[in-house]
């Protein structure tokens, strides 16, 4: 049996930081199988989005910032 497009789920988490809109898609040959299938589709969902929301963390952490460098965010903070 074929698989049905049945739309995709729009979900929204509210966070601290805002909204956190929520994308995924479930594989369903129809709507019973589909909601069936969603409170897993929505917690892999979840931890995707935490997992890639931490690696940007890590990245922009293990930036080397650089003072007065081009990009750089200005200091009122002098040093001799």
């Amino acid at each position: 049996m074929s698989t049905q497009d049945l739309g995709l789920p729009d979900i929204r988490i509210m966070t601290p930081g805002g909204v956190l809109p929520l994308g995924f898609e479930i594989e369903a040959k129809d709507l019973a199988e589909a909601i069936d299938k969603f409170p897993e589709a929505v917690k892999q969902a979840l931890e995707d989005a935490i997992e890639e929301a931490q690696q940007m963390r890590r990245e922009a952490a293990s930036r080397i910032v650089v003072p007065d460098a081009p990009g750089a965010i200005a200091s009122k903070i002098k040093l001799p």
